[in-house]
């Protein structure tokens, strides 16, 4: 009888034990919903953010900008608690997002010639990391990220000599800019000075989307250099 009583209280404690877990559990999840319903987006932007993630402290983020395929572009991350821009990115930015294990990772895409054929690929080019540290969302900064590409020494150096020549005009300005640009991130100090060369080279003419394609391209491999 004394066996079955504490039998049968020992049910009755793990019972409600159960019970509290389940209720904390129910209650967590809708904090969570609750937390994300109040995401918004935030520095006068009235749309509704495209996505929103909720860490396991309740703080919340929200994405607010454009989303095609799961690839994000123009798009800044706000804390919905404190309402500010942790960071952002422009239009010509084109990013991937994964959120898991309290950390967003935000990598950054880039389309450049990666191969001997000099066909155009996706690369990632570099990694943003959107935290928690002490109950507050944190950006541990951008970086970049190695590059692979099979593009042969053979090829790049066939490709290096014909600029060298007449025959550089059979090869389009923005292609010849794209492979410098790939060739320059991955080390190739030949194709690096070449590329700084071309903005006073006066066989090349460098105006609308060309000039900002210099510009962008200039620009990334000294984030590089600064970053590495």
């Amino acid at each position: 009888m004394k066996s079955t009583l504490i039998l049968i209280l020992t049910f009755v404690f793990i019972g409600c034990k159960q019970k509290e877990i389940n209720q904390k559990t129910i209650n967590e999840s809708s904090q969570k919903i609750e937390n994300s319903k109040d995401c918004k987006c935030y520095n006068g932007l009235e749309e509704k953010p495209i996505k929103t993630y909720t860490f396991s402290d309740n703080n919340s983020i929200s994405i607010c900008g454009y989303e095609e395929n799961n690839e994000y572009s123009e798009f800044g991350i706000f804390d919905c608690k404190t309402e500010k821009l942790i960071s952002g990115y422009d239009a010509i930015q084109t990013c991937k997002l994964n959120f898991e294990n309290d950390k967003l990772y935000i990598v950054e895409l880039d389309k450049l010639p990666t191969n001997d054929k000099w066909e155009w690929n996706d690369i990632k080019v570099a990694e943003e990391i959107i935290t928690i540290k002490n109950k507050s969302i944190i950006s541990l900064g951008a970086k970049p990220l190695k590059v692979e590409i099979n593009i042969s020494e053979k090829t790049q150096t066939e490709f290096l000599d014909l600029l060298e020549t007449e025959n550089y005009k059979k090869v389009d300005v923005e292609e010849i800019l794209a492979r410098l640009e790939i060739l320059s991130i991955c080390g190739n100090e030949r194709a690096k000075k070449k590329l700084y060369s071309i903005e006073t080279d006066k066989n090349y003419i460098l105006d609308g989307a060309y000039a900002e394609q210099y510009k962008d391209a200039i620009a990334t491999i000294e984030w590089r250099n600064k970053k590495q």
